[in-house]
């Protein structure tokens, strides 16, 4: 959450032990907002796993 967060996208985790993602996104956004999006996520996640 915390490295998505520096990078502009905004995450919560979710579930009774924190074990899933949230999106907050907004209903109306643009393919380049969604994929500019995704990609921090997968960043984020390549960095926390390293």
């Amino acid at each position: 959450m915390k490295q998505c967060a520096r990078h502009g996208l905004l995450i919560e985790n979710a579930g009774r032990w924190g074990q899933a993602i949230r999106f907050l996104a907004p209903l109306v956004m643009t393919d380049e907002q969604l994929e500019r999006g995704l990609d921090i996520l997968e960043a984020a996640i390549q960095t926390c796993t390293q």
